[in-house]
């Protein structure tokens, strides 16, 4: 199997896992990029070790750099001893001074020891000193406890005897030995077998690395998981926006793939009960248009001019109200496919048709402004906006202003507005914000709410406020947000 065919069938069956086997995995993972990671600490950062160093040797190896240093030998002399790996050889200009206090060493078993063995190496009558006899590796004390502490004074002292062991002492210890022209040859000792490599940049590359992987690991994990959800979001908007059932069959996570067919399950299931409602709306109209077409010619035969006038008023009325909900149940501009629109050239029609009509209305914005929508739908919804202003107020203003990818209409006027408590209630069907219902008004109170239910099946929102001083108009402002977005796919 090729490599990228290879990678294609991982892929594929990673994509159709279960959301338990993919946070499993994910988790599986993670741990096993963890031990990766505790396994290359514990290879970069290898474990201290603890050195004991023999006596006798230490002994014997500063009793060869004596001779070296005796003979005139300089410092670069002593470091190529072969016991320079673990002493440091160099030469001081006088035999250094005892530190204050009880000469180093003492009470240290058994570095205590360790003068008189190098002074017996060298024929003990050369000056040895101890000048400093520093801790063990780790921390710890460098000398033997003993229990209780006073038993170390039956502990061997002074050189070694010839039947005796050798002695080992941890590292950490300085002395001095008097050499014959005055100088001194400085021995110490260095820790941990000296000088180590350092393993710090290393381990905290290693340390990033590690930690990028798992970031990387964790962030691929929860776009795999996540980036279905998005898809899912924009279904479940789209299911109150248009008719025709929607699909999603690119979800390969099982959970998600049926989620999704719940969703579409759940909007044909909706818009068979709309088409139902609107099939019996329609029937009612139909048996209802006969008879008041019948009343509509008896009415002509009221001799009563007064009686005649009203009764064709109130048929005219009925016939209206009818129309207008059978128009709000059916909703049939929704069944438009979605067109690009110049929202501007829109507004500035209703505009001069309001003005043709003898109603004073301005429009102030941008000449053009396409937006992607349906063009029937959004007219009647603007269409009743402005009708209402003309209606309640006399006229108005149509204010456009573009923000991003979203278009912001504002309907302003002057009249009487609507209370504060009853600014979301007009919305409700055959609601009014003027309740005479007379013949001078009109309206059958679905104005607002075909509105509304067109604006917000583009996406959009729209909303009443109060105007005042300092406002676009003092009596009714109606705001109108419309994203520029194409729904259906």
């Amino acid at each position: 199997m090729k490599p990228g065919a290879a990678f294609g069938w991982i892929r594929h069956r990673w994509r159709t896992r279960r959301l338990a086997t993919r946070i499993g995995l994910a988790i599986l993972l993670a741990l096993a990029a963890m031990q990766l990671l505790a396994g290359l600490v514990f290879i970069l950062t290898p474990p201290p070790r603890f050195v004991l160093l023999s006596a006798r040797w230490v002994a014997s190896s500063v009793q060869e750099a004596y001779r070296v240093a005796a003979a005139g030998g300089t410092a670069e002399d002593l470091r190529r001893l072969p016991s320079a790996s673990h002493l440091d050889f160099s030469i001081a200009p006088s035999l250094p001074p005892a530190p204050p206090g009880n000469p180093p060493g003492d009470g240290f078993w058994p570095q205590q020891r360790l003068g008189p063995i190098v002074s017996q190496a060298l024929g003990g009558a050369i000056p040895v000193r101890m000048l400093g006899a520093g801790p063990m590796p780790g921390g710890g004390p460098s000398h033997v406890a003993t229990v209780p502490p006073d038993a170390g004074a039956s502990l061997p002292r002074g050189p070694l005897r010839e039947d005796e062991p050798d002695l080992f002492t941890p590292e950490g210890f300085t002395l001095a030995v008097q050499l014959p022209d005055g100088r001194a040859l400085v021995v110490d000792s260095r820790p941990n077998g000296g000088p180590r490599p350092r393993q710090g940049i290393p381990l905290y590359l290693t340390l990033a690395g590690a930690a990028m992987l798992i970031a990387l690991m964790a962030i691929l994990t929860a776009r795999s998981l996540l980036a279905p959800l998005g898809k899912l979001a924009a279904l479940a908007d789209r299911l109150g926006r248009e008719r025709n059932p929607v699909q999603m069959d690119d979800l390969a996570i099982p959970e998600f793939r049926s989620i999704a067919t719940a969703f579409s399950t759940m909007h044909a299931r909706l818009t068979r009960f709309v088409d139902e409602r609107t099939q019996m709306l329609a029937a009612i109209s139909h048996d209802l248009r006969t008879p008041l077409t019948r009343l509509t010619l008896a009415a002509e035969y009221v001799t009563d001019p007064r009686q005649r006038q009203e009764l064709q008023a109130s048929l005219n009325d009925m016939k209206v109200m009818l129309e207008e909900t059978l128009a709000f149940a059916s909703q049939d501009a929704k069944r438009e496919e979605h067109r690009l629109v110049d929202l501007a050239a829109l507004l500035a029609s209703l505009c001069d048709e309001a003005e043709d009509n003898g109603t004073p209305f301005t429009y102030e914005g941008p000449l053009h402004a396409i937006i992607s929508a349906r063009p029937v739908a959004l007219r009647r919804a603007f269409s009743n906006l402005v009708r209402n202003a003309a209606l309640y107020a006399g006229g108005g203003r149509i204010t456009l202003v573009v923000e991003g990818a979203d278009a912001i209409v504002t309907i302003a006027d002057d009249g009487p507005g609507i209370p504060e408590e009853d600014l979301e209630r007009v919305f409700q069907p055959f609601t009014r914000g003027e309740t005479s219902r007379n013949r001078d008004t009109g309206g059958t109170g679905l104005g607002l709410t075909i509105s509304r239910d067109l604006i917000l099946g583009h996406g959009g929102t729209i909303d009443l406020e109060r105007g005042g001083e300092g406002r676009l108009g003092k009596g009714l402002v109606v705001r109108v947000r419309l994203p520029d977005e194409p729904l259906d796919p």
